[in-house]
């Protein structure tokens, strides 16, 4: 994995999605429009080696590694949150 070409928003995205949200839902919440969620999610099953998520009936269904990594992302989401508490 190459982790240079991710950034804080693709890990928030990731760990959106180890919640189960939607990409409308993540669109919404990081105040985004639903293409460029998309756009972001294509970049990260990229990087990722394609080994995230797979599409069904138009969701992302995390595979066993999404699961591990949405969590490692979610973890790292919040340490940042903790050392950036006004950001």
């Amino acid at each position: 994995m190459r982790f240079r070409f991710l950034d804080v928003d693709d890990l928030l995205i990731l760990a959106k999605l180890g919640k189960g949200l939607t990409v409308t839902e993540i669109a919404k919440i990081m105040n985004l429009c639903q293409p460029a969620v998309s756009r972001r999610m294509i970049n990260i099953r990229y990087v990722c080696k394609d080994k995230i998520f797979i599409v069904r009936k138009h969701r992302p269904v995390l595979t066993r590694q999404g699961e591990k990594i949405c969590r490692s992302a979610d973890e790292l989401v919040s340490l940042l949150m903790r050392a950036f508490p006004y950001s």
